[in-house]
């Protein structure tokens, strides 16, 4: 295993995610020059799972013209590279982490909607089914998270749109700075 680490570590990836791990680094970005796929193969072996998850995804940070969202421009999305169908469990992991992520890359409050085609309700079906057991799933693995659903887009994050259509409470609706879809599509 050593032999096999030190061919990897040189590789300028596998480089970076190990002066992370010993706290030379604070983050690795390495979506440009390498494939999701390099990036990772890297960080499993490299730098492995956080405790607690299952499930590796990704987020991407969007910014956007125009958009006036709880963080300005900004907007975090999850998974949108790695899980083609999570189950509801990954579909839970994947949110946690992204929560988890958002805090620790840019100490933003994680407000994180979990989106798909209805809202509370408003409609039926396979993926809303998915959603609402991945919310319940989440809460009861990290309560201290804000998180919220099922949305539509428009509903977690315009807080105009939110106050008709979220007739409850939530900290999310409206002014989510993080947005979990169904699956890749």
């Amino acid at each position: 295993k050593e032999k096999a680490l030190g061919r990897r570590i040189e590789n300028p990836l596998y480089f970076a995610m190990a002066m992370q791990v010993i706290g030379d680094a604070d983050v690795t970005f390495a979506g440009i020059d390498n494939t999701t796929g390099e990036v990772l193969l890297a960080g499993q072996y490299i730098i492995g799972l956080e405790e607690g998850i299952s499930t590796v995804s990704s987020i991407g940070l969007c910014d956007i013209p125009g958009f006036e969202g709880s963080e300005d421009s900004l907007l975090a999305v999850g998974d949108s590279a790695v899980c083609t169908n999570p189950t509801s469990e990954q579909l839970a992991d994947i949110a946690i982490s992204a929560c988890d992520t958002v805090h620790a890359l840019l100490d933003w409050e994680p407000r994180c909607a979990m989106v798909c085609y209805s809202t509370l309700g408003s409609g039926q079906g396979e993926l809303i089914d998915k959603v609402t057991a991945a919310l319940s799933i989440a809460k009861e693995k990290r309560p201290d998270l804000n998180i919220d659903g099922e949305f539509q887009l428009d509903s977690a994050i315009n807080p105009k749109v939110a106050a008709k259509k979220v007739q409850r409470e939530s900290r999310v609706a409206g002014k989510a700075n993080i947005i979990i879809w169904t699956n890749l599509d």
